[in-house]
């Protein structure tokens, strides 16, 4: 995946739908997603199917690209995140 992913703005056109993927933090288990939304502090994710998530996990963005995240919220197939710490480059 070629560059970094753009932050989302209110003039920005179209919807934002990115593949990403929920590791756990042990590394023992990964689920798809896709990233509909997105700001510094945190991400809003849409799952294919209701996920049951622990409280922190790990957003591959890219294959480079990491963050760790805390759940936030979950309503059905979407997801609230916040990011904790900063950015893991791999």
């Amino acid at each position: 995946m070629a560059g970094s992913i753009k932050k989302r703005h209110k003039n920005d056109p179209g919807p934002l739908s990115y593949p990403a993927k929920i590791i756990a933090n042990d590394r023992s288990w990964g689920r798809n997603c896709r990233l509909v939304e997105m700001s510094g502090g945190g991400a809003r994710l849409v799952t294919e199917k209701p996920l049951e998530l622990p409280p922190e996990f790990v957003l591959a963005l890219s294959r480079k690209i990491a963050r760790r995240c805390q759940l936030q919220w979950v309503d059905d197939c979407q997801v609230g995140v916040a990011f904790i710490g900063r950015e893991e480059k791999g």
